[in-house]
């Protein structure tokens, strides 16, 4: 019965094909995975909370070769192949924190097979698998550098789509604490770039500025696209022989003659040099002013001295 086949997939298994975690480990897009040993995974308190998985045992026996159930349909055991995957990855997140799982992960580190870091200053740090939950189909495997401390995407797209949770929080920073050497020096980790022009730093003020300047010319611009906008309106409006509209006349770049051909810099320095004509004007209209009243003073005190001199003349 059902004994007898899990038996002879064993013995079959054994009698020289690849075991299914060897196959698993070198099967594409899964180069970053670690062969757990059989005895830890045969041993149930190390998979204490993965049991209540569905399918659980059937899906452990694939792992151990020990095949599908006997009548198992191609459907079934398809799907008791995809769990038996996902589970092999739950299992492998916590054999990598042992003492068992960690120095093959150390190997894989010392040859790069996780990549290197691609920022300049890390002077290609190899680094390290990670995950950002550890609950399941959460988010994506990264990688992380001991050296920036910062996270990554993987340079391959078929390791990108791991799951972040076949690998943990935990792994890195433990790995670093198990084996303290490979820990990047201090001036590793304050090494930052310097942007300079013509060899110079530049101040951290001057990107405020940059961006004050640019926000001025995005509203002369707008200033003057809407300018252009009211003189098209006008003309179209004179076109048809309707009424135009008084409200551009006062717009400022407009005239008779039509608007201005000055680039928004230049109708600025127009408009400025327009009120300081005006200011004059005003000056010199209320000198004039002040003048003739002076004027009309110095007359009516004249006029009254004639007075009084011919009345002191008369008989």
């Amino acid at each position: 019965g059902r004994t007898n086949m899990a038996e002879n997939w064993s013995s079959d298994d054994n009698s020289g094909d690849t075991s299914w975690v060897a196959e698993f480990c070198v099967t594409r897009g899964h180069e970053f995975f670690c062969q757990v040993d059989r005895a830890w995974i045969e041993d149930r308190f190390n998979l204490h909370g993965l049991n209540k998985m569905a399918h659980f045992d059937e899906a452990r026996n694939i792992i151990l070769d020990r095949g599908p159930p006997a009548g198992a349909s191609d459907k079934h055991e398809l799907q008791l192949e995809k769990i038996a995957s996902h589970l092999y990855g739950l299992i492998h997140a916590r054999f990598i924190l042992t003492e068992q799982g960690m120095p093959f992960m150390l190997n894989k580190f010392k040859n790069s097979e996780f990549g290197k870091c691609p920022r300049v200053l890390c002077n290609g740090q190899a680094m390290l698998p990670i995950g950002q939950h550890d609950i399941p189909n959460t988010s994506y495997l990264k990688l992380y550098c001991p050296c920036c401390e910062d996270l990554y995407y993987p340079p391959l797209a078929r390791h990108g789509k791991l799951d972040g949770a076949y690998f943990g929080t935990t792994f890195p920073h433990l790995f670093l604490q198990t084996y303290p050497r490979y820990y990047a020096q201090d001036s590793q980790k304050e090494a930052k770039f310097v942007p300079r022009i013509f060899g110079y730093k530049i101040h951290r003020s001057s990107k405020e500025e940059s961006l004050k300047k640019e926000e001025e010319k995005e509203i002369l611009n707008r200033e003057w696209a809407r300018q252009q906008k009211a003189l098209a309106e006008r003309r179209n409006s004179a076109n048809r022989g309707g009424p135009v509209p008084t409200t551009n006349a006062s717009l400022p770049g407009f005239g008779r003659g039509g608007a201005t051909r000055s680039p928004p810099r230049q109708q600025l320095q127009l408009q400025q040099q327009q009120q300081q004509q005006q200011q004059q004007q005003q000056q010199q209209q209320q000198q004039q002013q002040q003048q003739q009243q002076q004027q009309e003073q110095q007359k009516q005190q004249g006029g009254d001295g004639e007075l009084v001199l011919r009345f002191a003349e008369s008989p």
